[in-house]
């Protein structure tokens, strides 16, 4: 009989930034919470996402390691430097696990994150807190990945935050890792790079009937049935999944 799986989140908290030219220097500019989702068994488990800073990767790798579980995949929905320039740590704490996206173009954006010009840009806003040589994801070899006897599901699903996005399907607990497709309903102030006004944050864990906010507060457990504005798109999107990549 197959082990049963579980779906644990970890929650960054709001990270301070400059607020940029044009700012409101009496109100903080942040850079919205984030997570990671942890899906596992008795033992064995898939991380996805790795958040941004060494601090985040370094309390990350230890709450997974708390957990008792241990990681052979850590899976990247996204090619933007906070979703896995915090990966470092937990790959130290995890060997064996190997780093990877299900899309080659989604190997190609986080390398380009690497970019000299691009590293400058994260360093203005996150000085001294970043990896300056970063693992970057490979290419993952198969696009399905047995747990205990239960299919994780990649796929690409289309563009998100400027970048294409993809997702981890778990069919048999009806439960999608949305990476950064669907939006939340909490609001979080960014710096400059979102023009300096509040925007929407995003879901990385998601099931049909709600579930944990990315980007958004820490201990925020609403359902989409009480958000009536996301109701649409989350039942949509999984719908969209369900049909296309059924159990």
């Amino acid at each position: 009989m197959a082990s049963a799986l579980s779906i644990d989140v970890f929650n960054s908290g709001y990270k301070p930034i400059p607020g940029g030219p044009g700012w409101d220097d009496s109100i903080p500019a942040t850079w919205p919470a984030s997570t990671s989702t942890l899906i596992s068994g008795d033992r064995d488990a898939v991380l996805v996402d790795a958040l941004l800073t060494t601090s985040e990767g370094q309390r990350l790798a230890a709450w997974v390691q708390n957990t008792g579980k241990q990681p052979s995949v850590i899976f990247i929905t996204h090619g933007h430097a906070d979703h896995f320039f915090g990966a470092g740590p937990v790959l130290d704490a995890c060997p064996g696990a190997q780093l990877v996206a299900c899309d080659q173009q989604v190997v190609d954006e986080a390398r380009g994150q690497t970019a000299a010009k691009v590293m400058a840009s994260w360093n203005s806003r996150f000085a001294g807190q970043l990896s300056q040589s970063p693992a970057v994801p490979a290419l993952a070899s198969s696009q399905e990945f047995g747990l205990y006897g239960h299919p994780l599901v990649f796929r690409t699903i289309g563009g998100a935050d400027g970048a294409l996005a993809t997702i981890v399907h778990v069919p048999d607990m009806q439960a999608i890792c949305s990476g950064d497709i669907a939006q939340g309903s909490r609001r979080a102030r960014r710096q400059r790079h979102a023009r300096a006004r509040p925007v929407a944050p995003l879901h990385r864990g998601l099931r049909p009937d709600g579930g944990p906010f990315q980007h958004a507060d820490r201990g925020d457990r609403r359902h989409a049935r009480e958000v009536p504005r996301l109701r649409q798109p989350v039942h949509t999107l999984f719908a969209a999944a369900s049909t296309q990549f059924p159990s």
